[in-house]
């Protein structure tokens, strides 16, 4: 296949993911069962054969750009980088403190990032809660579905450990697992330069059998489809770049071993 065919950018994030469940998984739009002037702020999927209800939430703003943002960053920073100037920096300890410089601005980040994550992932949380109550649908598993559209400075290291910091920490009962996904191939590359796709789900802590076993199938579904759509060849590799699910294990704060 020539580098040209191949699509790298979905566009309509909404419009793709509303083909995908309905067409692809087998699950249809919320509204569809819920009247206009509902009181209530509801999820945009449910899939019943697999007991899930879902709500999707892009990061489509590029926080980078936002002044506010990149200042909350550097004040964050600011106290290590005067903790540096008084170190004295030589070849020999170089290497060392260069990696230090990295390991911190990346939690610094990560630290400024997370409000927004919490934010997102606390209002999703209410529109499951309030989905499964009044559509009587409390045996659901609620998934939060978070696509990254646009912020291409967030890594998805980064969004792990943010999302699992917010699963362990917040009471979100509502939300079972989130998933962490892109649909612009140009958000993040692999070591080679080949632009990717991830798909990564996190859950909360004491999920059952059957939630971690149909999230995965829906990984497995997704795989499949973004191949589909954008017209991936099989030699190219899709979910997070290293082409299999199971090769997700290295990231923290993820629960991979079965629930007992």
């Amino acid at each position: 296949m020539l580098e040209d065919e191949m699509i790298t950018n979905i566009g309509d994030v909404e419009a793709f993911m509303n083909d995908f469940i309905e067409n692809k998984v087998g699950g249809h739009r919320v509204d569809e069962d819920v009247d206009k002037n509902v009181s209530f702020k509801n999820a945009d999927y449910r899939v019943d054969y697999l007991d899930q209800v879902i709500e999707l939430k892009c990061l489509e703003k590029n926080q980078f750009e936002d002044k506010t943002f990149l200042d909350k960053v550097s004040d964050y920073h600011r106290p290590y980088l005067n903790e540096l100037a008084s170190k004295n920096v030589n070849e020999a300890n170089s290497k060392d403190i260069a990696r230090e410089v990295l390991t911190r601005f990346t939690r610094d980040m990560e630290k400024a990032f997370y409000p927004r994550i919490k934010k997102i992932i606390g209002k999703a949380s209410k529109q499951i809660k309030e989905t499964k109550f009044n559509l009587d649908i409390g045996e659901f598993s609620g998934v939060v579905w978070i696509v990254n559209d646009n912020n291409i400075y967030l890594t998805i290291e980064n969004q792990v450990e943010i999302v699992g910091r917010i699963l362990a920490s917040e009471s979100y009962s509502a939300v079972d697992a989130v998933v962490l996904s892109n649909l612009n191939m140009q958000i993040t590359q692999s070591a080679d330069g080949v632009p990717n796709l991830y798909w990564v789900p996190l859950f909360r802590a004491g999920i059952s059998e059957r939630t971690w076993q149909t999230v995965h199938y829906l990984g497995h579904c997704w795989q499949e489809y973004v191949r589909e759509q954008f017209k991936v060849s099989d030699d190219l590799r899709t979910v997070n770049g290293v082409g299999n699910i199971e090769l997700l294990k290295g990231f923290s704060n993820i629960k991979y071993t079965k629930a007992s």
